[in-house]
């Protein structure tokens, strides 16, 4: 498993349009000014962990601005159950050939009419078991356009992150155990030899359970 994501840039436009994406991406906050500015997290990528394990992401807060917008549409109907998380973006050109993007949520369309767009990636990406940052990791809602590219998480943080990339590889040894004995359990071809590699692997089974029930390895 990477233990880090390198970054290609840290501010990127609508000349990257191409090679990006929001699917999934959490707003939490937008603000109208001479720009239009949103506060969301940012996933770069999605780790795919093998079949019966959940994906895991590599996320980034970011500042994605809409500059000197000439239309702006809001059809939203929100019940404040998942928040709000684009679902795509789309471009295309509207009247006159203006250019306009459609950030289709699951709760609606935001519309926006403006020729360019930055996203400033404010903290460099970290790996996350859910496809948003916990609040205490992206920091305050920010519109901040300054990148923050030395930052490190205070000790606090790191310690419980480590608690939780721990149990998430047990996590996944435990599931790749369990697919060894479905595959024995197929395969009953030396009744003794297949009695001794099942009795091995149950035994590392238990040894997780048992790992994972000590209180540190519980997540928050």
């Amino acid at each position: 498993m990477e233990n880090q994501y390198i970054l290609d840039k840290w501010e990127w436009t609508e000349e990257d349009f191409e090679n990006m994406g929001w699917h999934d991406c959490p707003i939490y906050a937008v603000r109208f000014e001479d720009n239009i500015y949103l506060d969301i997290d940012y996933i770069f990528k999605w780790n795919d962990n093998g079949v019966g394990n959940p994906f895991t992401f590599w996320i980034a807060p970011a500042t994605l601005v809409f500059e000197s917008p000439y239309s702006l549409k809001i059809d939203i109907e929100l019940e404040f159950i998942n928040g709000l998380e684009i679902a795509e973006v789309i471009r295309s050109k509207g009247k006159k050939g203006s250019t306009i993007w459609d950030i289709q949520t699951q709760e609606g369309i935001i519309s926006i009419g403006a020729e360019k767009y930055k996203q400033i990636i404010r903290r460099k990406p970290s790996f996350q078991f859910n496809q948003g940052i916990k609040c205490d990791e992206r920091g305050d809602i920010s519109f901040s356009l300054i990148s923050e590219k030395n930052y490190k998480d205070p000790p606090e943080i790191i310690k419980r992150k480590e608690i939780e990339l721990q149990s998430h590889l047990l996590t996944l040894e435990k599931t790749n155990l369990l697919a060894k004995i479905n595959l024995l359990d197929k395969n009953k071809l030396c009744i003794k030899k297949y009695l001794l590699e099942k009795r091995a692997i149950q035994k590392r089974i238990d040894e997780i359970d048992k790992l994972q029930n000590v209180p540190n390895f519980q997540q928050s």
